[in-house]
Formats: structure tokens, C-alpha cells, sequence
């Protein structure tokens, strides 16, 4: 199989991959995926969103303080930019009720975020 190359990447695909490997740690990848696997095992409610309550940060455009309730349906994933940090900051935080998440079941949401 040729490696391919262009004037962007001097690389050979060979080269890449052996530097991406070299970057991870597959111990600490494997470590995180048993605690993971441990925790939903342990905890029936791993998935169960969380409902925040929180105000707005200020920004150039957004003239007053504006009060939000943030559900969070994807609890579980880490982001590096998410709304508690970004443009809200969040006061109060609460696992959804029973009934509040079936109706977020119902309406089979794809978006991370409920304003």
C-alpha cells in the first residue's frame, strides 16, 4: 500500500499513526472505561439527566440578567465547553424527576442541552 502525501502534510500515514500512538495512553484509556463500565453497573440511574438552574452570564449583546433552566441530557460526556461554563453560571443542580424524564423520553431530543 503506497502512502499517500501532499504539500500540506509531509508525513507518511505510517509516521502519523506511530505518533498518534506514542501521544495516547491506552493504560489510562482502559482504566477509564472499567471505572465506567463499573459505575453504570453500580448505578441504575447513570443516564438520569440533570436539571440546572442558573443566570446568564453577561456578554456585549444580552442586556440583562436572564434566569434559565438547563436540562442536560447527556450527563455522562465530558466536554471542554459546556453551558454551566460558558453562558451560564449555575446556582442549583438536581437529578430529573421521574416524570420529567419520561416526557424528555418522549420527545426523543438528539440536542445535549434544554433552555
Amino acid at each position: 500500500m503506497p502512502s499517500s502525501t501532499n504539500k500540506f502534510n509531509t508525513i507518511t500515514k505510517e509516521q502519523w499513526l506511530s505518533q498518534f500512538l506514542d501521544r495516547i495512553d491506552l493504560n489510562d484509556l482502559l482504566q477509564k472505561m472499567i471505572e465506567t463500565k463499573k459505575y453504570r453497573r453500580e448505578t441504575p440511574d447513570w443516564n438520569r439527566p440533570v436539571v440546572m438552574y442558573g443566570i446568564r452570564k453577561k456578554h456585549k449583546c444580552i442586556k440583562k440578567q436572564e434566569l434559565a433552566v438547563i436540562i442536560d441530557l447527556m450527563p455522562w460526556q465530558q466536554r471542554a465547553r459546556t453551558a454551566e461554563t460558558h453562558w451560564y453560571k449555575i446556582t442549583h443542580k438536581r437529578p430529573a424527576t421521574d416524570k420529567e424524564w419520561k416526557e424528555m423520553k418522549m420527545k426523543n431530543s438528539t440536542r445535549r442541552y434544554w433552555v
